[in-house]
């Protein structure tokens, strides 16, 4: 009897400008950690909601940018677990909303100093 244990498999998408695609595609395969599937066309609902990630992705970076002239000195995490696509999606849509509150209190609270100031 033969026993194997699957691999852990996960579904993604990614998102590359025409110019760069043999070049992710040449690397992911010769990395031996994709099995790469072009898709010639996406269906309109999945281009919707991977354009909403995207556009709520660069939001998260905007934001974050701004919050960093607030701190001195950025931190790098190392994450030592394997997360899937679904727990970081929801962990992004919870870090953009609290991170919009942080920055929406840093903002307020600059206002306040300067009029406490003049």
């Amino acid at each position: 009897m033969i026993l194997t244990i699957p691999e852990r498999l996960a579904y993604v998408r990614i998102l590359v400008p025409k110019d760069l695609i043999d070049k992710a595609i040449n690397k992911l395969q010769e990395l031996n950690t994709m099995h790469v599937e072009v898709v010639g066309k996406i269906p309109e609902e999945d281009r919707r909601r991977i354009l909403s990630d995207v556009k709520r992705l660069e939001e998260v970076e905007k934001i974050i940018s701004a919050i960093e002239k607030y701190i001195e000195m950025p931190t790098l995490i190392e994450i030592k677990e394997y997360l899937t696509p679904t727990v970081i999606k929801k962990r992004l849509y919870s870090l953009y909303e609290k991170l919009r509150q942080v920055l929406k209190n840093a903002e307020s609270l600059t206002e306040n100093i300067s009029r406490l100031e003049s």
